[in-house]
């Protein structure tokens, strides 16, 4: 009943074909390259990734200092010990001499091991920020009438005069398709619970939406597609055949992943509650 409902829906919204062509028109999918960081962006990303991270410069200065303490125990050792076997009296044992070398070694494979491991997480870190960054400047074209504009995501965050929480919808045909079907009868819902749906194909389905806004050249999504199917399909999602959904929260950040449709009963409901609750409704 609700898909004949939304199906009925769909039919009675969508455009004229002309209109449709001219409306896809203006969301050109070639000629532009993916969108890259100016080093400006590229140092205040580094610098908030440091003042949210503040004790790994000292953490590592530490780290480094004993690898380099543990470097010159352990070429002292080696010599004195090489000195040993040809006769050479240096003041200690074999035995003394082996058992600093041991713990020369352990300092400085431990050190290098917790340096890596801190490192890996800084360059995760920087990447993932640069990817949050580079999504935030993709650009879509939102369908309210009177207010119709091409705007990158991050005009939606909070304090920038349309706060809304977008909902990414990526996959195949057929999953694209249903998430658009299934979000039409909460389409006023949707709009008052500040939530708005992108959907990366079937663009031709979603023309006239009030609740969609459309993305504008897509081969400059592509990276973030490219970073998002990966990980989906590492966690063992189908994505033709389920798609998933990414939804950013009112800050830009990512605030929920989910295989198949968005469940828009469940976000609109949160939202109601939250409302009636007397509840924040800008951080979610």
């Amino acid at each position: 009943m609700v898909a004949r409902e939304a199906s009925a829906r769909l039919a009675s919204s969508r455009p004229a074909p002309a209109a449709r062509r001219r409306a896809l028109s203006r969301l050109s999918m070639a000629g532009e390259e993916p969108s890259k960081l100016t080093d400006e962006q590229m140092q205040k990303m580094r610098l908030r990734e440091e003042v949210e991270n503040p004790f790994r410069k000292v953490r590592l200065f530490f780290l480094y200092s004993f690898v380099a303490s543990g470097t010159v125990g352990f070429l002292i050792a080696a010599l004195r010990t090489i000195a040993l076997t040809q006769g050479i009296d240096q003041g200690q044992a074999f035995p003394e001499l082996a058992q600093n070398i041991g713990i020369d070694l352990a300092a400085i494979i431990g050190s290098a091991l917790l340096i890596k491991r801190d490192l890996a997480a800084q360059n995760s870190r920087l990447v993932r920020m640069e990817i949050g960054a580079k999504l935030a400047g993709l650009k879509v074209r939102t369908q309210v009438e009177s207010e119709e504009a091409t705007i990158p995501l991050s005009a939606f965050r909070r304090q920038r005069g349309r706060d809304k929480r977008v909902a990414i919808v990526v996959g195949g045909a057929d999953a694209v398709a249903a998430s658009l079907s299934t979000a039409i009868p909460y389409s006023d819902e949707l709009d008052r619970a500040d939530i708005v749906l992108v959907p990366l194909s079937q663009l031709e389905e979603a023309v006239g939406q009030k609740h969609v806004a459309l993305p504008v050249m897509l081969n400059s999504w592509q990276e973030w597609v490219d970073t998002e199917v990966a990980t989906a399909t590492g966690q063992g999602f189908d994505v033709l055949r389920d798609g998933f959904a990414v939804i950013l929260k009112k800050n830009g950040r990512v605030g929920t992943r989910s295989k198949g449709c968005p469940p828009w009963n469940v976000l609109v409901g949160d939202v109601q509650a939250r409302v009636a609750a007397n509840m924040d409704t800008t951080n979610i």
